[in-house]
């Protein structure tokens, strides 16, 4: 608070709010709730921008985990160009991650709450902070399993880029929500009846695609009226045992007749460990209702991320690449910004989203 006192934000507010924010964060939103991380998050600004404090005030003050993270966590200033910066700091981010993951929940954290104060800056900044959340953050998340913060992400972003397709989405699926809850009460009585009936625990909630996932559609040729699939129907089993998802498959394909699609992620996990039944039947009325089915635990995962279930050190390994092959990889990135390629951040940003649905580092020529 010291560091940051005579600080102040675009927004007026004081500039140690921020790192606070951050914290509490990391704390709520992505269960990261060991000291080091923590004390991190409140000094990863402090480098950059508190005259005065370097690593080596950070290391004697709060240990080498504590310099570490902050190290990955700050800006690269100073390169020819500002195109230069950011590929020098994405090298940075990406070779810190070999040594420590929390590096990136802290930077997610950090964006997320900026993201949230974009209001204060010039729209062409707005722009450029969301084009990049987009691109650099949300396949981070992908990957990390962060379901509910890449979408905030997802929306934030396109609220900035496009803020009228944004409400217009929003809009209709408000409009349209209301009508499907009033047609689910039926299906969702009927599908209950049938579980109490075989005495399987569970519960039964309404989950709505967001705007951004809307939109994406609407770019692939669907239009507004065309898409009837807003929304899904979640049913959470209270238990551990995989096999129940299965016998309540077909509980449901018994009282609503045969499926019309059926996406089995339990045989085969997502990258970022999702597990669910998804599937598509008629109901009632003849309209198609997505299905997705999920124990506790797989729940937990699709919503909070890896780090809700496993420890830090296990979750590393589901973003972990050899440090020879981020070395390759960032060496690239800054051949392709030394090229002075006009779409040198766009195809480092593509490589990014690649390379995080992948188990292997693609080196691109």
């Amino acid at each position: 608070i010291d560091g940051h006192r005579n600080i102040k934000r675009k927004s007026g507010e004081p500039y140690y709010i921020h790192p606070l924010k951050v914290a509490l964060s990391l704390l709520r939103t992505f269960s990261i709730t060991d000291n080091e991380s923590v004390i991190a998050a409140l000094l990863h600004d402090t480098v950059e921008d508190v005259e005065g404090i370097t690593y080596g005030t950070i290391r004697s003050k709060f240990g080498g985990d504590v310099a570490q993270i902050v190290d990955g966590v700050t800006k690269i200033k100073g390169a020819t160009t500002r195109n230069m910066d950011k590929a020098a700091t994405y090298g940075k981010l990406f070779l810190t991650l070999v040594n420590d993951i929390r590096t990136i929940y802290i930077k997610l954290a950090d964006r997320l709450d900026n993201m949230k104060t974009l209001f204060h800056l010039s729209p062409d900044r707005q722009k450029a902070i969301a084009y990049e959340t987009l691109n650099f953050y949300t396949p981070f998340c992908q990957r990390l399993g962060l379901t509910k913060i890449r979408r905030d992400f997802e929306d934030l972003s396109l609220y900035f880029i496009d803020p009228e397709a944004f409400d217009i989405i929003r809009t209709s699926l408000e409009n349209k929500g209301r009508i499907f809850v009033e047609y689910m009460k039926n299906f969702i009585m009927q599908i209950g009846t049938e579980l109490f009936s075989k005495q399987i625990p569970h519960i039964i909630t309404i989950e709505h695609k967001h705007v951004y996932e809307i939109y994406k559609m609407i770019e692939m040729g669907k239009t507004l009226k065309e898409i009837d699939n807003f929304y899904s129907m979640v049913i959470t089993l209270d238990t551990e045992d995989f096999t129940e998802c299965y016998r309540v498959y077909g509980v449901i394909a018994n009282v609503f007749g045969p499926v019309s699609s059926l996406i089995d992620y339990i045989a085969r996990p997502k990258i970022n460990l999702y597990r669910a039944l998804h599937s598509t039947h008629l109901g009632p009325g003849r309209k198609m209702v997505e299905i997705i089915i999920r124990t506790k635990e797989m729940d937990k995962i699709a919503v909070e991320g890896i780090s809700s279930i496993y420890p830090l050190n296990q979750s590393q390994k589901h973003i972990q690449f050899s440090e020879y092959e981020i070395s390759e990889w960032v060496e690239w990135m800054q051949n392709v910004i030394e090229s002075k390629d006009e779409d040198a951040i766009q195809k480092i940003w593509g490589s990014i989203r690649k390379n995080l649905y992948e188990d292997e580092i693609t080196i691109y020529g």
